[in-house]
């Protein structure tokens, strides 16, 4: 795309992808599909995806294991996992696509629901196993990494790529380039109007987007209730700055500050964490609101989860 990058609009509803367990999907379904609806999309617009051990085989057909549960709970399916319904197209609008991981490519959806996620990586390293010079299922893939070293390798590099686009869009919103691009609705600190109510220098309120918002203020560091609702980065760094000018807060070292950029970086963290969450997650409280503390300088919402827990991070334990 050469020098050209795309901008979030904060104003345009979006769907989003979804991780889940068995147990809750019934819960997130009727919550994702008035969502859905209420955004102008049908029930086609949501895609299920599911693993290997979610598609049974009886009386020499594949279905959907839940499909009665799914049935009773009044959720119509378009079973692709059926090699039936796969000899044609799903036509009905009333219906949500469900599909295996591996039929999936280039399929869209407004709201994508991924259950058995775990299985699906399992599966997928079996399949990459090192075996020396022999091939695995008729393919030399040679010498592979373990898949937990695989997979934190990926996404490290992914925040690290996050965090660099956040530091570049910041930048050039701070050094209000051509101005070409919507960046976000805030030109600058005087467009938070960031208000101490009590004049005691520790609860602050503002504007954003005609919704009210709190910040506290405690020594070295700022916490925003319901920050997740903000979701465009060079807006959450406008902000930033505005509570540094108020009061700056120390870096992870105690010796230098922080800055907008790297606390907007945090942000992103959070609301990252959120979308992946259930509203009932235990961790949903610690998600919702950004707190930015010293020792979270620098940190991707995987290495906040092993600091606060202790334990190396865990896709499902993180979405219990």
């Amino acid at each position: 795309m050469g020098a050209s990058r795309i901008v979030g609009n904060g104003k345009l509803n979006g769907g989003k992808v979804i991780i889940t367990t068995n147990e809750k999907v019934i819960g997130i379904h009727e919550r994702e599909m008035a969502l859905l609806k209420q955004n102008g999309n049908a029930a086609y617009d949501m895609l299920y995806l599911v693993s290997h051990d979610l598609v049974i085989k009886e009386n020499g057909s594949r279905h959907f294991s839940l499909a009665d549960e799914f049935e009773k709970a009044g959720i119509t399916i378009w079973d692709g996992t059926n090699s039936y319904n796969r000899r044609t197209y799903s036509i009905n609008n009333d219906a949500v696509r469900l599909l295996q991981y591996d039929s999936s490519r280039g399929l869209e959806g407004w709201t994508v629901v991924c259950m058995g996620f775990d299985s699906f990586l399992e599966k997928k390293e079996s399949e990459y196993e090192e075996s020396g010079s022999k091939p695995v299922a008729g393919i030399d893939y040679g010498k592979v990494t373990e898949k937990s070293e695989k997979l934190n390798n990926y996404i490290e590099t992914a925040q690290e790529k996050v965090k660099q686009e956040v530091k570049d869009q910041i930048k050039e919103v701070m050094a209000k380039q051509d101005g070409s691009a919507e960046l976000g609705i805030m030109s600058g600190v005087d467009d938070v109007a960031l208000t101490d109510l009590t004049g005691a220098g520790t609860d602050y309120a503002f504007i954003y987007d005609g919704m009210p918002y709190s910040a506290q203020y405690t020594p070295d560091n700022w916490e925003i209730k319901d920050s997740y609702k903000i979701k465009n980065a060079m807006d959450m760094a406008i902000i930033c700055q505005a509570l540094i000018n108020e009061h700056p807060i120390h870096g992870k070292d105690m010796v230098s500050y922080r800055t907008c950029d790297d606390m907007a970086y945090e942000w992103v963290q959070h609301n990252i964490a959120y979308s992946f969450l259930s509203e009932d997650s235990k961790w949903m409280e610690s998600v919702k609101n950004v707190d930015f503390d010293p020792k979270d300088q620098g940190k991707s919402y995987r290495n906040l989860y092993e600091d606060r827990t202790g334990k190396k991070f865990d896709i499902q334990s993180f979405l219990e």
